[in-house]
């Protein structure tokens, strides 16, 4: 009944409203979670405020469950909520764990950028079966792959061979940018390719798994 919004007592309820949005915030800075907890409980109730609330609940939830997962050593979750909650790369333990992700992607970088897979299996290792990090991964890989059609290119490998690490590659990870230049690179070198992207068949980075990583995209397993 939105005439209801002209009567004087809907005014004090916004006013009520806003105070309990100031007391949850304060709540949450001196660290009363379940204070906290229960004031957003009630706001949620309050239209103007039920999005915020609901949103700042679940904040709150996540960094719990990420504290408990630290505890337990449970390395999986703690960086599923990590990947969630951007403010908890602001506490110790998620700024040790954000720095190591990186420290770690960057090795893999480096190995990517030679073609060793099995360096970036190895640099990469304790987050294959951390769901939040596989389109990270399936990036890294990709790019392994590419340097190492790139290398084929190079050594002057045979067309069909090539050709075959192109398909596995567009099966992997669909049409990417990477493959199309690639590809440009790739037809100057072998001019009586016909192989035609658009008709291939195309997997996608989304449906990439871990499990599908293989030493070389040239060759056939």
């Amino acid at each position: 009944h939105p005439f209801l919004k002209e009567f004087t007592e809907y005014e004090k309820l916004e006013d009520y409203g806003m105070k309990l949005y100031i007391q949850a915030e304060h709540q949450i800075e001196k660290g009363d979670v379940n204070s906290a907890l229960s004031t957003l409980k009630i706001l949620s109730d309050f239209s103007e405020f039920k999005d915020e609330a609901q949103q700042l609940r679940s904040d709150i939830e996540n960094k719990i469950k990420f504290e408990e997962a630290i505890k337990s050593k449970d390395v999986a979750s703690a960086y599923k909520y990590l990947d969630l909650l951007d403010s908890l790369q602001e506490t110790p333990e998620g700024s040790e764990l954000f720095e190591k992700w990186n420290r770690d992607v960057e090795k893999a970088n480096e190995y990517a950028s030679k073609g060793d897979i099995d360096g970036v299996k190895s640099a990469l290792s304790e987050y294959m079966n951390i769901h939040s990090k596989h389109m990270s991964i399936a990036s890294i890989v990709a790019w392994c792959y590419i340097t190492q059609l790139e290398k084929a290119v190079r050594a002057k490998k045979d067309q069909a061979y090539i050709e075959n690490g192109i398909k596995r590659y567009i099966l992997n990870f669909g049409l990417r940018d990477e493959i199309e230049s690639f590809y440009n690179i790739f037809v100057m070198y072998y001019k009586n390719s016909k192989l035609n992207l658009e008709m291939l068949h195309k997997g996608s980075m989304k449906m990439w798994k871990p499990s599908m990583i293989v030493d070389s995209i040239l060759d056939e397993d």
